[in-house]
């Protein structure tokens, strides 16, 4: 057999099995199995990964293989911190507005004694 011939043969056999959900109760008997079969599918993808990689470095383009998937990870992450910020930025606006509220409704003295009462809760 020769690159990954193995290993896709291995790939069209497990996905036969699965489909068709042969030999599964054997696996299902077993603690790690006994809710789901996540673990399995999870290995199947590893070996689909492998085979991608193996023939993916066969190509001249090797070096730049998965950069794609890369990028799309950093943006995702760049998104998400940026709508995390937002977020704090929204409630930071908010939580100012009610202080100012607060101070505004509030006389003196109690405003005075809340703010004595949170700040030595904070230590």
């Amino acid at each position: 057999m020769c690159d990954t011939q193995l290993f896709d043969r291995a790939l069209q056999q497990y996905d036969k099995l699965r489909k068709r959900e042969a030999f599964l109760e054997q696996f299902r008997k077993e603690t790690m199995f006994k809710d789901n079969l996540e673990e399995l599918d999870h290995s199947r993808e590893v070996v689909q990964e492998l085979v991608d990689e193996y023939q993916a470095a066969t190509r001249p383009d090797y070096l730049s293989w998965g950069m794609d998937q890369v990028n799309h990870l950093y943006l995702a992450t760049i998104q998400s911190v940026s709508s995390d910020i937002q977020v704090i930025q929204n409630l930071s606006a908010e939580y100012t507005a009610l202080s100012l509220q607060v101070h505004t409704h509030l006389p003196t003295p109690i405003y005075v004694q809340l703010i004595l009462i949170f700040s030595c809760s904070l230590h």
